[in-house]
């Protein structure tokens, strides 16, 4: 029976295969052609991939675009995304089958600040950290072992710094991380000296360096390198990045550009543990929509004309109308004025020479004195290449020119007298001017805007180059980085009114805000005696106990003795003496806070620093850049410019370069310096 019944099965089975082979014999079956997928950024074609033998098409590398975040791989061209969630409908699916050609599109992210921008990246603290998501820092020059070890010698005297051994790479070793909760505009890291230290890993995290964002969000553990100032020579320069998936899933890592806004700052570095960070992260969109927040506390970046060709023996400088209107070019002027290489005070031509000072430039009678009229206006020339020139001052002034007076001394010696707004009768009284200072040596740049006079408007710098390291070993090869002040004339003298302390309120007009000591905290003024019990009470406290801090030049510590302090450094057997200042020598760094050889100096400027910024009793904050202008006694006009300023740096006060907190750009190659004129 089973015989009979597996016989018929096989013929059956034979019967079939007959029949199929009759039917390929007269047919042809194949499966779908496999397609070609174009890419393209816009109407430019990147690159035309053939799909695989799955019909899959592996994407290609993320293409890259200026001030452009990629958003990823679309089928319909969204360009610079405005609107995410129909973005997000258009993303391709990379799994899809390419069974026919088709073309993918770019998609962008604009990560500037501008008016027309509708996402904005915060810092490197833009949203959490996922497990496919990171922000943090990553060194742009490698910290080799040698420096390490130094910097583990230097800090051996802080036992809350680490590293502590070599084996401990969180610096000049690659990707650092940071805690990355989305943060509000001008929130602030504070420390938590009561949260509990973490060790995991390679990270050793101690509660001393512990900090804390605001009532409303967790307390984390940071790790904190402070690099010693007197290693900034090293050139060591961190770059802010973000690593996100894109919205076909894809990891990306973009590298913010080197600015004041966006390049962290040495000695200020935040590190965390990256399980700690993930345990305590929550999800997030990889493409995020952020509300064009108005007016905040960042800058647009002085735009860079591309009409204007870098020279190789002179940088330039170039000048923009962001005025909206108030003035036009040929109301707005210009004059750089200096000495050249003999020593000769000088004005600039349109030409870029150096045109020695004369008393018969006087030419335009003043009410009490005879004046030159050197400046140029916009409307004649709105860049300039700029000759090798020290002790360089560039004037800016809008609807008049800034009048000077060339004068000659009893040696025959060539010199002039610019604007003085502590002369009633000085011809610029009621001239809007604002000034730069600056040196070119060799092309090298050192320079600054100010406010340790006065504020009448709006200016912006940004110093561009590149090649420097050709020029000076060790030195970034790109720099570009922007300083100044942040909103509108309006909306800073709006803000000043409304936040600084009354006292500091009194030194508004229509014309400006002056610096303390220009008005009513000079001597014998209504605030002349702000600083004097506070001066009295430091020295008082130093006469029973010792002050120690320490700088790039070393640790130091003194007490009082009458009107003198004592000062010894480590490692030197010399004394040195700092006298009681005032309340005039503290907030312009004169007088008691300007007298001795160079080590006093040192001391002396130090001190002052750490008067102005309210923390002179508090020694171990005096290179803390988050404690300054916290608590009065302190300089509520610098503390003001700061808030107010690219990168919270502002030259509020003579001595605000201490601990790095001014606006010095300086570069050994620059191509140019590109100035925002605002109002």
């Amino acid at each position: 029976m089973r015989k009979t019944t597996f016989s018929r099965g096989v013929a059956l089975l034979m019967s079939v295969i007959m029949v199929l082979s009759m039917f390929l014999a007269n047919s042809t079956i194949s499966a779908k052609a496999a397609g070609t997928v174009t890419f393209k950024n816009g109407n430019e074609i990147i690159e035309t991939v053939a799909a695989g033998s799955n019909n899959r098409v592996t994407p290609i590398a993320a293409p890259e675009q200026d001030g452009l975040l990629f958003a990823g791989w679309f089928t319909s061209n969204v360009g610079v995304i405005s609107d995410v969630a129909a973005a997000k409908n258009s993303a391709f699916n990379f799994s899809t089958a390419i069974n026919s050609d088709r073309t993918l599109y770019a998609g962008w992210i604009n990560v500037g600040t501008g008016a027309n921008s509708h996402f904005y990246l915060q810092g490197v603290q833009y949203r959490a950290v996922t497990a496919n998501y990171t922000a943090g820092i990553r060194f742009i020059t490698r910290i080799d072992d040698v420096i390490v070890s130094s910097l583990m010698t230097l800090n051996a005297a802080n036992s809350d710094i680490r590293p502590k051994s070599s084996s401990q790479k969180g610096i000049g070793y690659g990707t650092v991380l940071t805690y990355a909760d989305r943060l509000a505009y001008g929130d602030k890291l504070t420390k938590n000296e009561n949260a509990t230290s973490i060790a995991r890993g390679n990270v050793v995290v101690p509660a001393a360096k512990t900090f804390a964002q605001g009532s409303n969000y967790r307390t984390y553990t940071a790790f904190v390198v402070n690099i010693p100032s007197n290693y900034y020579s090293q050139h060591i320069a961190a770059r802010p990045y973000i690593t996100y998936a894109d919205a076909n899933g894809n990891t990306q890592t973009y590298y913010y550009t080197e600015t004041s806004g966006t390049t962290h700052k040495l000695g200020g570095a935040y590190y965390i543990n990256y399980n700690e960070a993930v345990n305590n992260a929550t999800n997030d969109d990889a493409i995020v929509e952020r509300e064009n927040p108005g007016y905040s506390l960042d800058g647009d970046i002085p735009q860079i004309r591309p009409d204007i060709a870098p020279n190789a023996e002179k940088m330039y400088f170039q000048l923009n109308n962001m005025t909206n209107g108030a003035y036009s070019d040929s109301q707005i002027y210009w004059l750089i004025l200096g000495r050249n290489a003999a020593g000769d005070f000088c004005s600039v031509d349109l030409n870029g020479n150096l045109v020695p000072l004369t008393t018969g430039m006087n030419t335009i009678q003043m009410p009490d004195r005879m004046c030159a009229n050197l400046c140029h206006t916009l409307a004649e020339k709105d860049y300039i290449y700029v000759p090798d020139i020290i002790s360089g001052r560039m004037y800016i002034s809008y609807g008049s020119p800034v009048y000077i007076t060339v004068n000659i001394d009893a040696n025959g010696l060539i010199g002039y007298a610019g604007p003085d707004l502590n002369n009633t009768s000085d011809p610029n009284q009621n001239v809007y001017f604002e000034f730069l200072e600056f040196t070119i040596k060799n092309k090298e740049y050192w320079g600054n805007t100010t406010r340790v006079d006065f504020f009448s408007f709006p200016i912006v710098t940004r110093l561009i180059g590149e090649g420097g390291y050709d020029n000076y070993p060790g030195d970034i090869n790109v720099y570009d980085r922007t300083v100044g002040d942040i909103g509108t004339r309006d909306q800073i003298f709006a803000a000043y009114r409304s936040e600084v302390t009354n006292e500091f309120a009194s030194l508004v007009d229509d014309m400006r805000i002056m610096a303390p000591c220009k008005t009513t905290f000079n001597e014998g003024k209504q605030y002349g005696n702000y600083y004097d019990t506070y001066i009295n009470q430091f020295w008082n406290k130093y006469a029973s106990e010792t002050l120690v801090f320490s700088c790039d030049a070393g640790t130091f510590r003194g007490h009082t003795t009458g009107d003198a302090m004592i000062f010894t450094k480590d490692g030197d057997n010399n004394t040195y003496t700092i006298y009681k200042p005032t309340t005039q020598h503290v907030l312009e760094g004169k007088g008691n806070f300007d007298r001795g050889n160079s080590t006093e100096l040192v001391i002396e400027a130090q001190m002052c620093a750490a008067f102005n910024r309210g923390v002179a009793m508090q020694p171990e904050k005096w290179a803390d850049n988050t404690a300054y202008y916290q608590t009065a006694p302190s300089n509520s006009y610098a503390g003001f410019f700061h808030r107010h300023s690219y990168g919270g740096l502002a030259y509020g006060f003579c001595y605000d370069d201490v601990f790095n907190n001014s606006t010095l750009l300086h570069y050994t190659n620059p191509t140019g310096l590109i100035i925002d004129l605002k109002w």
